[in-house]
Formats: structure tokens, C-alpha cells, sequence
């Protein structure tokens, strides 16, 4: 984490937030062959996760062919297999259908089956997806082990940020009516409880914050902890000040020094980077807790309100005033069907298991795959990394579901990884990680695997984040260990496997590993 010994100082609360930086992007044409090479070794990385609720997909509806399925080998205890994906082809399945899978697109994909959150999660709404497995909806042991998610761990480590110049905001956190990231109170000294991030979901507040006054000049100004030093100093001097009361003071004080370097950061400029002259909120013709049903029931302009949001997230990461962003596909507020919101839980995301319902889900997903995910990694692959390479090789795209293919199962979590990390990646892959031996449900072909914990800590590799930043004490993953199936309910007699048999010490052993056949 960056600035873990930060203490205010005289000439912190002094040196104010003077000059100016221009940021242009690299010009490949002007640098030489050995400077192309050290700039490609030393481009910085980016990172989006996707989340859409629910879930509910049928494997044959989800994943690739079981045909794609051509090597295998023993890891963790059990048998795991990869096969190529179909560069040739713009439907690998019918959610992962897009007229922008291009042959070179499909190579950057990964598409896995097989990630498990190891516990009866039930509903979590999104906000587990991303690490902080305590974050479930129902009342939990695990609530009592809260950790930030993977996002803010890479906005606030100073092995993803070595260096802060021209970033205006470590991370983009764009949700509706859930959360879906968290972080330490005090992030920079990693004390304090672990509390929602807030968020900004329009579009072009989000583009004011990351250029503000565009073509402009900001005026000198006396800086902000000026005004406050001499409180400051005199309070934690006080002798009655207690433990807890120098901690909650020294906090107010560090998210000072976070603002205060945030405005240091003066406008940037990047090439030319106009206003957008629509905001994503304006298409809802309503609020976010009560959008119009014109929206509701209008799944085009559901992914025009997302693209709207990559529009800007592209444009910051190529400008380098962020690399971090967090989006959720809130199903309270856009199907990606024309169906009412209202409707959607109990007539639609409960009846996974109809004909009728499977066909709504699917197509659901497959708009957002396709208008969502596949439009943000086509505008990175436009753009380039100043080093022969695109911004979409320097990046991870994440895009996962709430649920694995039954309502409330938290067991074989769909996963699509887009992008090459840098470099870090091998992509082009189809990845079933199941134990197919210990079969839970042979319906949906439901068989414990890999953990959620290695697929969060997989990604933080992935961005340059060493395990030793957040690996647990009895594991190399990220998170808690905790195991549960309906058979560690004394009262359910249907469970056929325990939660330390689905996951035993040999997936645990590996859980600090990048997942297999994803290392490039």
C-alpha cells in the first residue's frame, strides 16, 4: 500500500498545491527502438470489473462446448481442462455472442467455469463479487470478516500506483442502488473499519471529476490543512485524548491529505478532451429508484446508459488520471430485457430453471456481454499503449454474476477475462476448473473447483499487486477461508459433500497461485 508511514508534518500542511501538469498521451513515433521496449515494460496497468446480478445461466448457455475442452491435467487434488476458444467464430455461446468478437478480440478473452465462493452466500447483490466475501445479504459468520475489495487494494498500493502524478482519482466506483467496493476508513494507514466506497454513477459528473476544468487554469489558493494544523497539532497533544480518539483524528486527517493531493493534481489535458454534451442519467427519464418504464422496458438504451459510462472510463485510462473502475449492471434498475424491473426477481431470475425464464436470462446477459463489456474492450483495443501494443494488452476486464447457474448458488461463478494485464496473461483459453468427480448437482453439472479467493488473488497479481500485500495466514488467496454446503447442516440430509470434502486443504494449498493455464 503507498504511504503507509504517512504522518502530517509542518512542511506537508505548508507546501500547498501549486503548478501545473499537461498530460499528453505517448507518441510511439517519436521514441526510439530501445525507449518503445522500456515503455512497454513500464505501461501502467488498468483494471475494470463488471458485475451483473443474478445469474441462473445454464452451462450450455453460458460456456463453449464441452468439445473445447482438448488438454487436461491434475491440480489442487483434482482433474481441471482447457481448450482453445473459436477465433473464428463471433458466438462462442449463446451469451458470449457478440458482432464484436473479432478473431483478434476472441484471443483476448479467457472464459471461466469452475469459481466457487466456498460458503452458502445466498443473495450478496454484487457487493462479495469483487473480495469482501463478508459483504452477504443474510446474516453470516463470515460477516465478521470483512476486507476491502480488490479494487481499492490496487487504488491504494503503491505497487499499482508507483507514482500519482496526473491522477485525479485512484478508482471509478459506478453502481445504482447497491455497493459493490470497499475500503479501510483510513486506506492510507489501513485502519478504521471497512466501509462502502461512494460512488458516482453519472457519467459526466464522473468526467468533470477526472477533467475538471478542461482548457482552463485552476488560481493559486492557500492550502486546505493550513486551516486546520494548529487544531490539529494542539488536540493530538492533548493528554486526554484517548487511543481511539487519536485514531478517528489521525483518519479525518489522512482523507484531508487525500484531498489535498487530488487538487494538486490540476486539469489535464489529453489531446483534445471534450465535455460530453449527454450524461448517462438522462436517459432514465426518471431516477435511479425510479427510472421511466420507457427506460425499463428499452434494453438498447439500458446499454447506451453503460456505454455512456465506458466512453469515460476509456478516455481517463488513456489519459493516465485513472486506471481503476468498478461497474455494476443493477438489475433493480435495467434488465437488459424488456421486462419490468419489478417483475424480474421472482418472474425471471427465480425461474432459472424454466424454458421461458432460461430464455429471458440469456438473452439478458447476452446484451450486456455484448452492448457492455465487448463495447468497453473494443475501445481499449482502439487506443493504443504508446508501445506497439493497445490499452486493452495493458488491461484486465473482469465481468462476472452474482450467482453460479442455479438462483442463490454461489458455487461455479461464470468468469470472462478480457485483456492481457500487461503481458501477464495467457488468453484465448476455455477453463473448466470442477471437480467433476464430486458432482453436486448433475442438472447444471454443479462440482465444487477453484476458489473465489484464487481468482481475486489471481487479479491482483495480474495488476502488480504482490501477494504479500494480501495473502491470509492460512492461505496464499485473497479473503477469508471459510467452507459451507447444505451438508454441514446437521438438519439437511440431502447434502452429498461437506464443505472441507468440496474444498479440501489441497485447494486452499493452491489458492495463492495464479489460476492454472492463465499465466502467460
Amino acid at each position: 500500500m503507498s504511504d503507509l508511514s504517512f504522518r502530517p508534518t509542518r512542511r506537508f500542511f505548508l507546501k500547498g498545491a501549486g503548478g501545473a501538469v499537461l498530460a499528453l498521451p505517448v507518441l510511439p513515433s517519436l521514441l526510439s527502438t530501445s525507449e518503445a521496449r522500456a515503455q512497454a515494460a513500464t505501461a501502467n496497468k488498468c483494471f475494470v470489473g463488471f458485475m451483473t446480478l443474478h445469474g441462473g445461466i445454464q452451462p450450455g448457455n453460458m460456456f463453449p462446448a464441452d468439445a473445447t475442452l482438448t488438454e487436461s491435467m491434475s491440480y489442487a487434488g483434482h482433474t481441471i481442462y482447457r481448450g482453445a476458444l473459436n477465433t473464428g467464430s463471433t458466438a462462442l455461446s449463446p451469451v458470449l455472442t457478440s458482432p464484436l468478437l473479432s478473431p483478434n478480440l476472441v484471443s483476448k478473452l479467457n472464459v471461466l467455469r469452475g469459481l466457487d465462493i466456498t460458503f452458502l452466500i445466498a443473495h450478496h447483490y454484487g457487493m462479495a463479487s469483487l473480495g469482501n466475501l463478508a459483504a452477504t445479504n443474510d446474516p453470516h459468520p463470515m460477516r465478521s470478516f470483512p476486507r476491502p475489495s480488490i479494487d481499492q487494494v490496487m487504488a491504494w498500493s503503491s505497487a499499482f500506483y508507483p507514482n500519482l502524478t496526473g491522477v485525479r482519482q485512484r478508482s471509478i466506483v459506478a453502481t445504482q442502488n447497491s455497493v459493490f467496493s470497499y475500503q479501510y476508513a483510513d486506506p492510507i494507514g489501513r485502519s478504521g473499519g471497512i466501509q462502502p466506497v461512494s460512488d458516482q454513477s453519472s457519467s459526466l459528473q464522473i468526467f468533470d471529476r477526472l477533467f475538471p476544468n478542461v482548457g482552463g487554469t485552476q488560481p493559486t489558493r492557500k492550502p486546505i490543512v493550513d486551516l486546520v494544523l494548529g487544531s490539529y497539532s494542539r488536540l493530538r497533544s492533548n493528554s486526554r485524548l484517548s487511543a481511539a480518539d487519536k485514531q478517528r483524528l489521525d483518519e479525518h486527517v489522512q482523507r484531508v491529505h487525500e484531498l489535498e493531493r487530488r487538487l494538486a493534481t490540476v486539469p489535464v489535458s489529453c489531446g483534445s478532451a471534450p465535455r460530453p454534451t449527454q450524461s448517462n442519467h438522462s436517459l432514465l427519464g426518471g431516477s435511479l429508484g425510479n427510472p421511466s418504464s420507457s427506460y425499463q422496458l428499452n434494453p438498447d438504451t439500458q446499454v447506451r446508459y453503460f456505454q455512456l459510462l465506458n466512453e469515460v472510463i476509456a478516455l481517463g485510462f488513456n489519459c493516465g488520471v485513472t486506471r481503476v473502475a468498478s461497474v455494476m449492471g443493477d438489475a433493480y434498475v435495467n434488465t437488459f430485457y424488456a421486462y419490468s424491473r419489478d417483475l424480474w426477481h421472482e418472474e425471471v431470475a427465480h425461474a432459472e430453471t424454466t424454458a421461458t425464464g432460461q430464455e429471458r436470462l440469456v438473452a439478458a446477459q447476452r446484451q450486456f456481454f455484448s452492448g457492455v463489456v465487448m463495447d468497453l474492450a473494443t475501445r481499449l483495443e482502439g487506443l493504443s499503449d504508446g508501445a506497439g501494443n493497445t490499452l486493452l494488452d495493458q488491461s484486465l476486464i473482469l465481468w462476472m454474476q452474482e450467482h453460479g447457474p442455479l438462483a442463490h448458488e454461489g458455487f461455479n461463478i461464470p468468469v470472462v477475462t478480457v485483456g492481457r494485464a500487461g503481458g501477464f496473461l495467457r488468453t484465448g483459453s476455455y477453463c473448466d476448473y470442477r471437480n467433476r468427480s464430486k458432482v453436486i448437482d448433475s442438472s447444471v453439472g454443479m462440482a465444487p473447483g477453484l476458489t473465489w479467493n484464487q481468482l481475486m488473488g489471481t487479479s491482483l497479481q495480474a495488476m502488480g499487486v504482490p501477494r504479500t500485500e494480501y495473502q491470509e495466514p492460512d492461505h496464499g488467496g485473497y479473503g477469508k477461508r471459510y467452507v459451507q454446503t447444505t451438508k454441514d447442516n446437521p438438519d439437511n440430509p440431502y447434502g452429498r459433500y461437506t464443505g472441507a470434502q468440496a474444498w479440501p486443504d489441497s485447494v486452499w494449498s493452491a489458492a495463492g497461485d495464479v489460476l492454472p493455464y492463465l499465466r502467460a
